[in-house]
C-alpha cells in the first residue's frame, strides 16, 4: 500500500511538473492558416491566409478580429513600430494602421504587384517584397510606392534590426545599411530557398548570422563569407530573446517543430514536448516571458521562456553588448549587459 501511495505522488509530481515544461494551445478558433506573429502594445497579433487578423491583449484570452478597413483577408505579413503596424496581403498590397490595429487603411498606390510576402518597416519608410516583382519602397508612410529592383524570385523575409535589415530573395540574400533604401549582395547564392534571419552575439564582442532556410539553419561566423549548415528541416522562422534564438519548422518536412540554441547557432535543441506530430509550424515570434508559434491548422501556442533554462533577459542596444555565462550553457544561463568597447 505504501509503494503504491509513493508511486502515486511521484505521478503526480511528474506529471504536474510536466504540465508547467511544454507548449500549451492559446486559441484553437482560428481555422485557417497563420502566416504571421507580432507583438504589439503588448499583445499577440495574428496574420491568417483568410480570416484577417486577430489580437489578443493578454496573449491569451479576449482574442478579437482586428478587419476594419482590411478589404483583403488573406494578410501574409506583417511588421510593427509602436502603435503603426503594416500589413501584407496577397493581392491588395499593403495596408497600414495608425492605432495598433484597430483601423485599416490601403496604401497601394504604385505598388503593380500586389501580392506580398514580406514588410518591414522603418520610421515613415516601408519595404515590401513581393512574390515575383521584386520590392517597393514607400518613404511616406505608404501614400506613395515606387519600385526598389530585386529579382522574380518571392521574397520571404524581411528581417528589420536597428537601422538595418536582411531580406531574402529565393536563394539570394541582401542587407540594408540604410534602413531598407538600398540594398547590398549578402549571399549571392545560395542552393536553397532563404526564409528567415537572425543574428547572435557572443561573449567577448562579434555575432554569428543565422539564416533559416527550405533545407535547414545556416550559420556564419564571419558576417557572411562563409556558411555551415548546422540544423535540418524546413525551417519557416526565427526569432531572438537576447542571444537565445529559436526556430519554427514545417514538421512534415522534417523530425522537428521547433527547436532553440544557446551557443550561437552551433548547436540546436528540439523543443517540441506538448506539440502534436506532423504539426506544421508557419510562424514565430517571443517576448520576455514567452515563445509563441502559429500553426498551418490555426492555432495559436505558446511556452515559457524559463522551461528553456531562460531567466532573466536584457535587450541589446548599439551602445552595449549582451555576454551570457555560462557558454554552452546546459540548465541555466545569465545575461548581462556591459559597455560596448571602442
Amino acid at each position: 500500500m505504501l509503494n503504491f501511495i509513493l508511486l502515486s505522488l511521484f505521478c503526480l509530481i511528474f506529471s504536474t511538473n510536466y504540465s508547467f515544461s511544454q507548449w500549451k494551445v492559446i486559441n484553437s478558433a482560428i481555422g485557417v492558416d497563420i502566416k504571421a506573429l507580432v507583438k504589439v502594445n503588448g499583445g499577440l497579433m495574428v496574420a491568417t491566409d483568410g480570416n484577417g487578423i486577430y489580437y489578443s491583449d493578454n496573449n491569451e484570452s479576449n482574442w478579437v478580429q482586428k478587419n476594419s478597413g482590411l478589404t483583403n483577408l488573406k494578410v501574409y505579413c506583417l511588421d510593427v513600430d509602436g502603435n503603426k503596424v503594416v500589413a501584407g496581403t496577397r493581392g491588395n498590397g499593403v495596408f497600414i494602421s495608425t492605432n495598433g490595429g484597430n483601423n485599416w487603411a490601403t496604401t497601394a498606390n504604385g505598388i503593380t504587384v500586389p501580392h506580398i510576402y514580406a514588410i518591414g518597416l522603418f520610421g515613415n519608410t516601408i519595404v515590401a517584397g513581393t512574390g515575383g516583382g521584386g520590392i517597393f519602397l514607400s518613404t511616406d508612410e505608404g501614400k506613395n510606392w515606387k519600385s526598389n529592383g530585386g529579382t522574380t524570385q518571392i521574397v520571404n523575409a524581411i528581417t528589420r534590426f536597428n537601422g538595418y535589415a536582411y531580406m531574402g530573395q529565393g536563394p539570394y540574400a541582401y542587407k540594408s545599411t540604410d534602413n531598407g533604401l538600398t540594398w547590398q549582395n549578402y549571399i549571392p547564392q545560395s542552393n536553397t530557398t532563404i526564409r528567415a534571419f537572425a543574428e547572435s552575439f557572443k561573449q567577448g564582442g562579434g555575432k554569428n548570422v543565422i539564416v533559416g532556410t527550405l533545407d535547414g539553419i545556416f550559420v556564419s561566423t564571419d558576417d557572411g563569407k562563409s556558411w555551415k549548415n548546422l540544423q535540418k528541416g524546413n525551417c519557416t522562422g526565427l526569432t531572438s530573446v537576447g542571444n537565445v534564438v529559436f526556430a519554427s519548422f514545417e514538421n512534415t518536412n522534417s523530425e522537428v517543430a521547433t527547436a532553440y540554441t544557446l551557443d550561437n547557432g552551433l548547436t540546436w535543441k528540439f523543443s517540441d514536448e506538448g506539440l502534436p506530430k506532423q504539426i506544421n509550424v508557419r510562424a514565430i515570434t517571443s517576448d520576455n516571458e514567452y515563445v509563441y508559434i502559429g500553426t498551418g491548422d490555426g492555432v495559436v501556442w505558446k511556452r515559457k521562456l524559463t522551461d528553456f533554462g531562460i531567466t532573466s533577459i536584457e535587450e541589446r542596444s548599439e551602445n552595449t553588448q549582451l555576454e551570457i555565462y555560462p557558454n554552452p550553457a546546459s540548465d541555466y544561463i545569465e545575461i548581462w549587459q556591459s559597455a560596448e568597447k571602442n
